[in-house]
C-alpha cells in the first residue's frame, strides 16, 4: 500500500469514526513498515555487492 493510500485513509479513521479496528488496520502495516526499512537497509548494507 502506498503512502498516499495511508494519507487518504487517515482522515476517515481519525475523524469519520471511532473504529479502533480501522485504526489498527491502518497503523499496524505502517508500524511494521517503519520497523522493517532500517532492518532491510542494514542487511543490504552488509551484503556483498
Amino acid at each position: 500500500m502506498s503512502p498516499t493510500s495511508y494519507q487518504a485513509a487517515l482522515p476517515r479513521v481519525a475523524f469519520g469514526s471511532s473504529n479502533i479496528a480501522g485504526a489498527i488496520v491502518i497503523w499496524q502495516p505502517l508500524f511494521f513498515y517503519n520497523l522493517m526499512i532500517p532492518y532491510l537497509q542494514g542487511t543490504m548494507a552488509q551484503a556483498p555487492p
